[in-house]
């Protein structure tokens, strides 16, 4: 999904909760791209936690799911929903600089 929040009429906004969805870690993960081990290395936590997360295990703790965000922002994420409550992600431009 491609939600672009710098359009002057656009739905979109900066999606501020301090969690994730497992769907928005995956998009994130992939537009990173990022394996399951690299990110968790990242993230301190198994490969595991990182696959159980993004399979929709509820039973992950917050605290992990907001190191994952943080993670995340800390490569250029930003997470961002519509007004329909739909989830998506924004890679900083000076990432995709960094993949070309």
């Amino acid at each position: 999904m491609a939600l672009d929040r710098g359009a002057p009429n656009s739905k979109a906004s900066i999606h501020t909760s301090k969690l994730i969805s497992p769907v928005q870690c995956r998009m994130a993960r992939a537009g990173l791209g990022l394996s399951v081990r690299e990110f968790a290395k990242l993230a301190g936590v198994s490969g595991l936690t990182v696959t159980r997360f993004e399979n929709g295990n509820t039973s992950c703790p917050e605290d992990v799911v907001r190191t994952f965000r943080s993670v995340f922002e800390g490569l250029g994420v930003t997470f961002i929903s519509d007004v329909s409550g739909q989830l998506g992600v924004c890679l900083s431009t000076k990432f995709a600089e960094r993949q070309r």
